[in-house]
């Protein structure tokens, strides 16, 4: 039954577990949700688009490799930084770009959304896995308590990356709220450095 799964008791370890996922949450509501609609508004051409996403995601896959053969729990919050810094790269690129020519400002800010995706997803989710380990034992608590406490947490933040985007897009004229937005999904990125850092002790 689902509520043999559902725990209000957690150690501190995992309440800041809990943290960064709702951080990366925040940026995979904005992946999901970004390509989709700039794509529609900004950009005539899906096939264009589509290739700068795989571009994008066969750089990731061989730079992940790299550092996950060369790398250690040290270098996670570094990977972390990594994948903060070229996210915000493409954030400002395209906030710079919007009134000049916002179609390659938008080229960029996906380019560099999906090459940022899996830096930041694979020291995190491995941190995720390895506390898991840790904590179950000291929570005397099953593993599927945490995985689903891991898809919870993660859809909060997913869920208030939404809620901002709707709330912006209400309040504020349209072009400014996108430059805004997307310059907020960047910045909350950074809240995963001290996160890690708490949980990697590096």
């Amino acid at each position: 039954r689902l509520g043999k799964f559902l725990y209000s008791s957690y150690s501190k370890e995992w309440q800041k577990v809990r943290l960064l996922l709702m951080t990366l949450g925040f940026f995979q509501s904005t992946i999901y949700l970004v390509p989709t609609v700039f794509i529609m508004k900004f950009v005539d051409g899906e096939s264009y688009v589509g290739a700068v996403n795989a571009i994008g995601y066969l750089i990731a896959v061989v730079i992940v490799y790299v550092i996950s053969s060369k790398s250690g729990v040290e270098h996670r919050t570094k990977v972390v930084s990594l994948g903060s810094w070229i996210l915000t790269l493409g954030a400002v690129a395209f906030a710079l770009l919007f009134n000049h020519n916002v179609v390659l400002g938008t080229y960029i800010l996906i380019l560099l959304m999906f090459l940022a995706e899996p830096i930041l997803n694979f020291p995190i989710r491995t941190t995720v896995l390895e506390v898991i380990k840790t904590v179950k034992k000291q929570d005397c608590q099953k593993s599927y308590a945490y995985i689903l406490d891991v898809e919870a947490f993660t859809a909060i933040g997913r869920i208030a990356s939404l809620t901002v985007f709707y709330l912006l897009y209400l309040f504020l004229p349209v072009s400014f709220a996108i430059v805004i937005f997307i310059l907020i999904m960047a910045a909350t990125q950074y809240l995963c450095i001290p996160f890690s850092k708490r949980i990697n002790g590096a």
